[in-house]
């Protein structure tokens, strides 16, 4: 099923006698791979996410300001004789 027999026989070629079987992307190494990989794809999407509630949070404020700016003030300034 793996190593040098099944592939030997498939190229039609001798099995190498001193010669281990090349073995990349074992199971750890790949499990290892993945990992980085999604721990690299969620540091952008938080990245993303902070500057994205940033945004979202000046836009409020700078509305909020501006609302405030243009609003008439309701209570009169009273006059005391």
């Amino acid at each position: 099923k793996e190593g040098w027999g099944p592939l030997c026989k498939l190229l039609n070629v001798p099995v190498p006698e001193n010669e281990p079987f090349p073995r990349v992307n074992d199971a750890a190494e790949f499990l290892g791979n993945v990992a980085r990989q999604e721990a690299k794809y969620f540091a952008k999407k938080n990245k993303r996410l902070r500057t994205g509630a940033a945004a979202v949070a000046g836009l409020v404020v700078a509305v909020g300001l501006g609302l405030l700016l243009r609003s008439k003030p309701k209570v009169k300034a009273m006059v005391v004789v």
